[in-house]
């Protein structure tokens, strides 16, 4: 759903919904904007890091549905998170807590496996008590 922001939505059947997201302009039509991200993340991942990453001066466009008026001149910086384990993190867990780690640096212990993927609605696996 990312790539609505940019103007992209894909090859497959369109949501229209997703029309309606579309706030940054990607003045070459070739979804620069995206590939920037997702060689960020790339790097970032294959070197263990947390998958933060900014895109600068993006221009927002109008967007009437979500009341978004962009100026002549308004370009932003925006921040991405994208949650992940860290293999260089998850690498210096003691292996009494993590259990060992596989290939991608996520936890074998299976009371940590989920981590660091919550679910959206809040629930989750973990329940932390005293």
């Amino acid at each position: 759903r990312l790539t609505c922001l940019f103007g992209y939505f894909g090859i497959k059947k369109v949501n229209h919904a997703n029309i309606l997201n579309h706030v940054f302009w990607d003045p070459d039509q070739d979804v620069l904007n995206l590939k920037e991200l997702m060689v960020k993340f790339n790097t970032l991942y294959e070197n263990g890091q947390p998958l933060i990453a900014e895109l600068k001066d993006l221009e927002v466009i109008d967007n009437p549905f979500w009341g978004v008026k962009a100026e002549q001149t308004q370009k932003i910086n925006l921040t991405f998170i994208y949650y992940n384990m860290p293999k260089k993190f998850s690498e210096q867990v003691p292996l009494e807590v993590s259990g060992g780690i596989d290939e991608d640096g996520m936890f074998l212990n299976p009371e940590f496996r989920s981590v660091p993927h919550l679910s959206p609605d809040g629930a989750n696996d973990l329940f932390y008590s005293r």
